[in-house]
């Protein structure tokens, strides 16, 4: 037997393998993409062995499966990106339709983001803008998946609450401080991290920062537990940048649109407080 074939397949399936060719599949840039095997050629020709031509033929062949898969791998890359700028551009005019409410906003952005990354959970914080600590969070907006129920969460399960008071796990909420001190990206591929609040488990983790328009950070998205299993990637951690910046802006408006109504009411009552004070000033 040839030392460089291990049996053990064969083994476990019951198989017996006799002759087996073995290539690589390359792309047009000569990177080896996948990996290709005949087994047991027929034992009427040349003996059951494969040939120096059988090998040829082979490799003749292998080309233009690389050629097949390259092109699926654009096909698929073009499907991704089409459904991800189609995603971007529906929370664009999310942003625009509602500006009034800013738990609206954040709502709908990590809907989308959840829908488009697969994942189970998605989470924002928001830092507290009076604090004089050094990181403090007054709000958290938690979104759980409906396919999401064998880990012990409810069926769209949103939840809007403070941070006080033990609502938070600490290893999220350590998480995110982390990322608001650091600005830094945290992907964790394997946590196993159980969270007695949600008789839950983070598998995989992904946080972020989110910014307004001067750069500075006002809170912390985080997605949780890929529904497939596997951990998030470089496409998820550039994907979900975007959807932050999105939220960041959501967050900018609508405070600002709160200001200028804030702003609309005092001149209001400037306006109609100005009448009593003419006439108090004739009448004396």
């Amino acid at each position: 037997m040839d030392p460089r074939f291990d049996d053990e397949v064969d083994r476990i399936m019951g198989y017996h393998t006799e002759s087996l060719l073995c290539m690589a599949v390359r792309n047009v840039h000569d990177e080896i993409i996948a990996v290709a095997q005949v087994i047991n050629k027929n034992p009427d020709k040349d003996d059951g062995k494969f040939t120096n031509k059988d090998e040829k033929l082979f490799e003749t062949y292998l080309q233009f499966v690389g050629i097949a898969l390259t092109n699926a791998q654009i096909v698929e890359t073009s499907r991704q990106e089409y459904e991800r700028n189609r995603n971007l551009l529906e929370v664009v005019h999310d942003l625009f339709e509602e500006q009034t409410s800013l738990e609206k906003v954040i709502l709908k952005i990590m809907q989308r983001a959840q829908r488009l990354l697969k994942c189970e959970r998605a989470a924002v914080l928001l830092a507290d803008e009076n604090s004089q600590e050094k990181v403090k969070f007054s709000k958290l907006f938690e979104l759980t998946s409906p396919n999401s129920n064998k880990n012990g969460h409810n069926n769209n399960n949103k939840r809007i609450h403070g941070v006080d008071g033990g609502n938070v796990s600490q290893y999220l909420l350590g998480l995110a401080e982390r990322v608001a001190e650091s600005g830094e990206v945290i992907n964790v591929v394997e946590s196993l991290e159980v969270e007695p609040k949600s008789s839950g488990s983070i598998r995989s983790l992904l946080a972020m920062p989110i910014r307004n328009s001067n750069y500075q950070i006002i809170g912390v998205a985080t997605i949780i537990n890929k529904l497939n299993g596997h951990p998030f990637d470089e496409n998820d951690e550039q994907l979900f940048e975007a959807f932050t910046i999105f939220c960041g802006l959501g967050i900018h408006n609508t405070i600002m649109y709160a200001e200028v109504e804030r702003a609309m009411a005092r001149q209001k009552v400037t306006i109609e407080a100005k009448p009593n004070t003419i006439l108090q000033t004739l009448q004396t």
